[in-house]
């Protein structure tokens, strides 16, 4: 069952927002859920509310349904997803935790483990065959923006002072395809 409560935040958001108990945000006045939930960069649920005075703030919903449902006695400083789906604000889903469990929560130590197993950080310039392994030593060393480097890297931009980067993990699976 879905429970609706007032979002606590100011007294204008209050009087004119409600947060439920499957993470849907509504509008008091009207009854209208609001249906402008994004996706962050990080993943996360959020939804922008005006505040007053003209102003308006982005808010990560599973942080909304857990301030409006589940008591913090110990001042846990995180919500974690249980499920570890960002998308997922249910209050089901939520749990309080400290930083340590929420970053060794589930599967995510063996998913860091593995992209790095699979993922060399070394980096090589295809035009003076130097290998890097720190994107800001290398972009120092070059005179370059290390997000630039980054960018490059990671096939969003071409080169980066003029100089074309690979991974060499990438390098290394585009040399097994020769004959």
């Amino acid at each position: 069952m879905e429970f609706y409560v007032p979002i606590k935040y100011n007294p204008y958001v209050e009087e004119r927002y409600e947060v439920s108990t499957l993470g849907h945000i509504r509008n008091r006045k009207t009854g209208h859920v609001l249906i402008n939930q994004q996706r962050r960069q990080n993943g996360y649920a959020s939804i922008c509310l005006q505040i007053g005075n003209g102003k308006q703030v982005t808010f990560y919903v599973h942080i909304l349904v857990a301030d409006a449902f589940l008591p913090n006695p110990q001042e846990l400083p995180e919500v974690n997803h249980k499920d570890q789906n960002k998308m997922n604000p249910r209050l089901c889903n939520l749990e309080r935790c400290s930083r340590k469990y929420n970053m060794t929560y589930g599967d995510i130590v063996d998913r860091i483990i593995t992209a790095q197993m699979n993922h060399s950080p070394e980096f090589i310039c295809l035009e003076t065959g130097l290998i890097y392994r720190n994107q800001s030593q290398a972009a120092r060393e070059l005179g370059v923006k290390r997000s630039n480097l980054n960018l490059v890297l990671n096939g969003k931009r071409k080169t980066v002072g003029g100089l074309h980067f690979k991974w060499l993990y990438q390098l290394a699976g585009e040399l097994s395809y020769v004959s």
